[in-house]
């Protein structure tokens, strides 16, 4: 409750707590669909085209996927489609609707929502400045806008009370050097590619951003050619577009401001197209172009064209350059190291947890009682915890020293995240105690409460495909057996079984990989795993179909591809 978005965190919480992971995910419909039904009837105010309307609408919808996560940031898309409909409703129609008495309410706890509430202030403050300029000019009355100005100031200062709240953004200067792309420029994710096919590795919200503020451009530039006069709507035109080129300084807010410029463009065009007949045909076209990206983004499960979850992966040279190879793409992995928790939970006296920076808030949630290193709260962490943090993570210099002095008793490892290194076998009285696909819990010995599973044989840290030595097998195996009695799923378990069975017993790795498939089938590692086997049994047009199956579903990844290439080596006519 000492977040800035505390508010925002209830809301999951409260979601989370009664209805699980399935909450979360009915939370974010419910934010994505009010948000649209707001942009709706702020697209109404403009035009009544229906066509238009759901191009508008589905192009939207686009563009918010690609960042509508489990996060505050959600509740940023609403709170300001909101405010952006009140002020455009009072500038078309004079009036005020019922619902904008609202607005103090909502810049009240706005604050606590997410920090977004600058791009409100925004707002406000344009339409402020837009109708005393008015007034001024004499074009209007400050009597008719009066109601309008006071619950403007109503709901600024319903905010400004609550400064500290306010003021958090300005401690982002605590992170300067450190590595955070969320607030990178347009610049910097175009160089996130780092000059290996930098256009493709773009995500398509780039380029239809890049259209639409393009295309806004041309028609703010022919509106002031086509008549010299300053008028309100060239005011209006402009206050968006400008909003538009925020992303150039900070790239995240890509789908916030088409949300709020997406209606000011129509606005223009309608002002400035009236005489080509065929804008709604063309608006049709598109209709078919964003529907098709909606379904098969639907169909896919993650957004098309997103490329956020990739990461580009360097050839080292002997000189000591090194050059972009591939991409890696791992969005088919469940990342959330749910088994791993509810073991800590029934079997570990844990106080103190160290972990990826990507799980330490699910850990705060899951396991309330147990503290972890650190949280999203950044603005209460000094550099030394960053460097401390650093030095854990990559196990370097005296790394050892901080485990002691921080007291941690408890490291989750996650199995795919690289740049997470952390040695935490080569600790001292420590025991591996728990192991999936997705983590490996390693423990002091002195807080194991319930008797676990001799999982001392196994080496996970190792780059050999079988983690364990020959002559521990038979002690292997029946450790892996109980490890599938308790997760049937368990991807380490069963992966270890096929590789141990492709040694001795060809068939029974197959009915094992087929059996695994199909408990799992995003998982390319069990198609992969079909394409060593039939290599082995000869069948190699199967090889070949499974590899292609392999590429779809890890979406390319680079080091899996590799691993394609050696399993079809003995194969004739493979590239």
């Amino acid at each position: 409750f000492n977040s800035t978005e505390w508010l925002s965190g209830l809301i999951f919480y409260t979601f989370f707590q009664n209805f699980g992971q399935n909450g979360l995910i009915t939370l974010r419909i419910l934010v994505a669909l009010s948000t649209l039904f707001v942009l709706y009837k702020t697209l109404y105010l403009i035009t009544k085209n229906l066509s238009v309307q759901i191009l508008t609408l589905e192009f939207s919808a686009f563009m918010l996927s690609f960042r509508f996560k489990d996060r505050p940031e959600i509740f940023s898309y609403l709170l300001v489609a909101f405010t952006n409909f009140i002020c455009l409703h009072y500038f078309f129609k004079k009036k005020l609707p019922v619902i904008y008495y609202l607005l103090p309410i909502t810049f009240l706890l706005w604050p606590n929502m997410h920090p977004s509430v600058y791009l409100g202030f925004g707002i406000i403050g344009f339409y402020i400045i837009l109708f005393t300029s008015r007034i001024l000019l004499k074009l209007d009355k400050f009597k008719s806008h009066a109601k309008f100005f006071l619950l403007c100031l109503a709901s600024i200062c319903l905010s400004l009370v609550q400064f500290k709240r306010l003021s958090i953004i300005f401690d982002f200067q605590k992170l300067q050097g450190h590595d955070l792309t969320e607030f990178g420029s347009i610049l910097t994710e175009w160089q996130r590619a780092k000059g290996y096919h930098p256009i493709t590795q773009m995500s398509l919200s780039f380029y239809l951003y890049l259209a639409l503020s393009l295309a806004f451009l041309i028609l703010l530039i022919y509106s002031f050619f086509k008549t010299k006069n300053i008028t309100s709507n060239k005011i209006l035109w402009t206050f968006y577009f400008l909003l538009l080129l925020t992303p150039i300084k900070l790239f995240r807010l890509v789908p916030i401001t088409t949300l709020l410029a997406t209606p000011a463009f129509l606005y223009i065009a309608k002002n400035n197209l009236k005489s080509l007949p065929k804008i709604p045909i063309i608006a049709k076209t598109f209709v078919v172009f964003m529907s098709t990206l909606l379904l098969f983004s639907i169909i896919q499960k993650q957004t098309l064209g997103n490329t956020q979850y990739q990461q580009i992966v360097f050839y080292q040279e002997k000189s000591g350059d090194s050059r972009p190879v591939g991409a890696i793409n791992r969005i088919w992995n469940e990342n959330n190291p749910k088994l791993a928790g509810d073991f800590i939970k029934n079997n570990l006296e844990a106080k103190h947890l160290f972990t990826s920076a990507q799980w330490n808030n699910y850990f705060i949630w899951q396991i309330p009682q147990v503290k972890v290193f650190a949280d999203a709260l950044f603005y209460n962490r000094a550099n030394d915890d960053y460097e401390a943090e650093d030095k854990i993570n990559a196990g370097a210099d005296n790394w050892k020293e901080h485990i002691d002095n921080y007291q941690i008793d408890t490291i989750v490892i996650p199995q795919i995240y690289f740049p997470f290194q952390t040695p935490a076998q080569e600790l001292q009285n420590w025991q591996l105690v728990y192991i999936d696909g997705i983590s490996r819990v390693y423990a002091k010995e002195n807080i194991i409460k319930n008797k676990v599973f001799d999982l001392s044989m196994f080496h996970p840290e190792i780059f050999e495909k079988q983690k364990f030595k020959k002559e521990d097998g038979q002690k292997a195996l029946k450790s892996l057996d109980k490890l599938l009695s308790t997760d049937p799923q368990n991807a380490f378990a069963r992966t270890q079984l096929i590789e141990s069975y492709m040694e001795n017993d060809i068939q029974k790795a197959k009915n094992l990989t087929e059996e695994s498939r199909q408990l799992s089938p995003n998982d390319p590692y069990y198609s992969l795993y079909l394409v060593r086997i039939y290599t082995k049994l000869g069948q190699c047009q199967k090889a070949k179909d499974f590899a292609q199956e392999v590429k779809s579903k890890s979406y390319n990844d680079f080091f899996i591809n590799m691993e394609i290439k050696n399993a079809l080596t003995s194969c004739p006519n493979t590239n």
